[in-house]
């Protein structure tokens, strides 16, 4: 919805038709984290599913999957459009684990912010924070560890611990 433009008075439907282009430019050069790529191709060969659940559009999700060469590691993308509830209710997780089989006890949420973990707790699977130093300086420290996520890393390599 349009709250959060809202919130700060703004005319909530304008934002969005003035930022979704803006968004759909700057995905197109969108940059992965180091060793990103290689854990997944790691996770892959060791027959982990994978999948992508994001509030973000697929029309903005699939093209950065393809600019990346990401698109062949996934088991199944879930999107902002393909559910009514986003993150953290539980429906598009659920969705991807229908969508792959996976069971809830061997389920891992993997994600970098509050709604990532959230929707992780709110379907009962286990979850992991990803917190690079690049987001050290978006978030504080103090509402991350009250986050308390099963498992927590700075290095997207460490996911291979996991696996």
């Amino acid at each position: 919805g349009y709250e959060g433009p809202q919130k700060h008075g703004l005319d909530g439907e304008e934002f969005y038709v003035e930022l979704m282009p803006r968004v759909s430019t700057s995905l197109q050069s969108v940059s992965l984290h180091p060793n990103v790529k290689e854990t997944l191709e790691d996770l892959k060969s060791k027959e982990k599913k994978l999948a992508i659940v994001s509030t973000s559009y697929s029309t903005e999700v699939k093209p950065a999957l393809g600019i990346n060469k990401l698109e062949d590691l996934f088991d199944t993308v879930v999107c902002g459009d393909d559910v009514t509830r986003f993150k953290p209710d539980p429906e598009p997780l659920e969705k991807a684990m229908r969508e792959i089989a996976a069971h809830p006890e061997e389920t891992i949420m993997i994600g970098d912010s509050e709604k990532d973990i959230l929707a992780g707790k709110n379907t009962g699977v286990a979850t992991a924070l990803f917190y690079p130093e690049v987001n050290q300086k978006l978030y504080i420290d103090e509402v991350v560890k009250s986050l308390r996520a099963d498992y927590f890393f700075t290095d997207f390599r460490d996911l291979l611990q996991l696996a």
